[in-house]
Formats: structure tokens, C-alpha cells, sequence
């Protein structure tokens, strides 16, 4: 009788637990700094609402400004409108040229051009 009611009991939790996913990106609402400055002295601002990013030159001179969601039109995932959560500079693989890599709350993720402000995405979990 125990091993039934335990049977029972396992199947019912384990039902009710399939199938919630939460990603790393998802848990997190503020990435860890909003300004990156690579080696050529180029200051990377993401704005308060975590959906924007600007460059600038140096000397303070704006270079580009970007939504990569919205510009690059990607579909909606998991939310309506997501913000980003990580925002650093990292290594292109196949180029080896530095880039800025971004996670949205809604893990869609990629890369951004430092010099153009290209995006290019990488995927979704």
C-alpha cells in the first residue's frame, strides 16, 4: 500500500513539475554593469530600461545607437518585450575580434559589431 500511495504521489509532483524551464538569463533583472569600455577607449552605454545600447567615441562623440531586438526584428519568445540581462565584451570565435555579447530575460542571445553596432543573432534556449 505504501509503494502505491508512493507511486501516486511521485506522479502527481512529477506532472506538475514538467515542463517549467527557467533559464539563467531569466532569474536576474539587472546585469552586473550598464558601461563597457573596450581597448580602443569606446564606452558602451546600455540605458535604464535595458534595451538600448550607445556607443561612444572617446572623446564623447556618438558612434551608434541600437536596439537589437527591435531593429533586427526578432520574434517574440516567451515575453512580450525583453531587456537585456548580460551585457559584456567577449571574443568572436570564427574572427577572434572583440565583440559586445548579449542575453535578453527571454534567452534569445548574440553578438553586437563594437564598431558598427551590428547585431547578429545566435540563437534562443
Amino acid at each position: 500500500m505504501k509503494r502505491i500511495l508512493l507511486s501516486i504521489i511521485m506522479t502527481i509532483s512529477a506532472a506538475c513539475c514538467f515542463g517549467q524551464y527557467t533559464g539563467h538569463a531569466t532569474i536576474s533583472k539587472k546585469v552586473k554593469q550598464r558601461t563597457l569600455v573596450d581597448e580602443s577607449k569606446i564606452r558602451f552605454e546600455l540605458d535604464s530600461s535595458q534595451v538600448t545600447i550607445t556607443a561612444f567615441s572617446e572623446n564623447g562623440k556618438l558612434l551608434w545607437k541600437s536596439d537589437p531586438w527591435l531593429d533586427n526584428k526578432l520574434p517574440n519568445y516567451r515575453v512580450e518585450r525583453p531587456y537585456i540581462v548580460y551585457f559584456a565584451l567577449g571574443k568572436n570565435e570564427n574572427t577572434n575580434e572583440e565583440v559586445i555579447r548579449i542575453t535578453y530575460n527571454n534567452t534569445q542571445f548574440g553578438t553586437i559589431d563594437r564598431r558598427t553596432g551590428k547585431f547578429t543573432f545566435h540563437g534562443q534556449d
